[in-house]
C-alpha cells in the first residue's frame, strides 16, 4: 500500500510500524524511498 501511495504522489509525512525480533525491513525500505 505504501508503494502505491508513494507512486501516486500522495504526501506522506510519517509512517508507523511494528518490528518483530529485529526484522526491520519496513524501516530499511522506507529509507530507500527517501
Amino acid at each position: 500500500m505504501l508503494q502505491h501511495a508513494f507512486q501516486s504522489g500522495l504526501p506522506v509525512q510519517w509512517v508507523t510500524g511494528d518490528v518483530v525480533y529485529g526484522h526491520d525491513r519496513l524501516r530499511l525500505w522506507l529509507e530507500e524511498q527517501q
